[in-house]
């Protein structure tokens, strides 16, 4: 693992490439966690990328780890995980995709290099797999010690029972 000065972020990417549902193929899912880590390369250039995999069915292929050891500062492969498996097995997209947030925030705090990752970032950023950066990302906007940033949308139920949602696809 690659430490240096003080970075301003560090992104945890979650990802499950192999998957038993969704519209994607294991290959698209790759080629779109490719763009993430570019568009974090991209945009937050200073920053560090933590990402997590929680494949179901079979594990990463070595093409596809390789390129995530190359590509990112620490690779976790979360497919064995119990809680991680069986979410994935019963379809829960959403919780699972909280356990694989819950489970890399333990490796962060748990393991010496984790630690040092956190200690030199000033924002940590969690980002879904296959969601990216654009241009109009400005890292300032995230600059909240002990808060979190949320993008909030109205509801589309129509019994107003709830009035918004937040989208975790991008929280720091």
């Amino acid at each position: 693992m690659k430490i240096g000065p003080p970075v301003n972020n560090l992104f945890m990417v979650t990802s499950c490439i192999n998957t038993s549902f969704g519209i994607y193929t294991p290959q698209q899912r790759f080629e779109q966690t490719i763009e993430t880590i570019k568009s974090i390369r991209k945009y937050a250039p200073n920053s560090k990328i933590f990402i997590a995999d929680n494949s179901y069915e079979k594990e990463l292929n070595s093409k596809i780890y390789n390129y995530f050891s190359q590509t990112c500062d620490f690779v976790a492969n979360l497919s064995n995980e119990p809680n991680c498996r069986n979410l994935n097995e019963a379809k829960q997209k959403s919780a699972a995709d909280c356990v694989i947030s819950l489970r890399m925030a333990e490796i962060l705090l748990t393991n010496i290099e984790g630690m040092k990752l956190v200690n030199q970032a000033r924002t940590l950023y969690r980002i879904s797999g296959r969601y990216q950066l654009t241009e109009e990302f400005n890292e300032s906007n995230f600059y909240n010690f002990g808060k979190y940033t949320l993008k909030r949308y109205d509801t589309w139920r129509d019994d107003k029972s709830i009035d918004g949602l937040y989208i975790t696809r991008l929280i720091s």
